[in-house]
């Protein structure tokens, strides 16, 4: 099992599939992972101990091969202790309209507006509906 990982967030697994063919034909396939590990060698170590040999039980007359492979997943590491942040998927055009809104709100910001007469009144009808609800 992996005690450090790097911060890649890269994991490796060993998959192991063991292939048993008895004497009156039946075949049994089992497949076992083993892992995390932080490194792929270490990963490809349990492949090469766990396939290097041939095993045939001469009691059943069965024989069982062993083959495997490496896997790699890409984590992505997220602290449990603080609450997930909400996403929205909007589309390109209403990003742009949104950028494009927000940028005209800012150069009118700039040059005084929220100073000027009126400006509380473009706000009072969105209030009052905020209280009603």
């Amino acid at each position: 099992m992996a005690r450090r990982m790097k911060d890649t967030g890269d994991a490796f697994r060993a998959v192991i599939t063991r292939t048993t063919t008895h004497a009156d034909g039946r075949v049994i396939e089992r497949t076992t992972y083993e892992g995390p590990y932080a490194t792929v060698g270490t990963a490809k170590s349990r492949v090469t101990f766990n396939t290097s040999s041939r095993y045939r039980n001469a009691w059943d007359k069965s024989t069982t091969v062993t083959v495997g492979h490496v896997e790699r997943a890409s984590t992505n590491w997220t602290r449990i202790d603080e609450p997930a942040v909400d996403t929205m998927t909007i589309s390109q055009r209403a990003y742009d309209d949104l950028v494009e809104a927000a940028a005209k709100l800012a150069a009118l910001e700039a040059a005084g507006v929220d100073n000027w007469e009126g400006y509380s009144f473009a706000f009072a009808d969105e209030d009052d509906e905020e209280n009603l609800s």
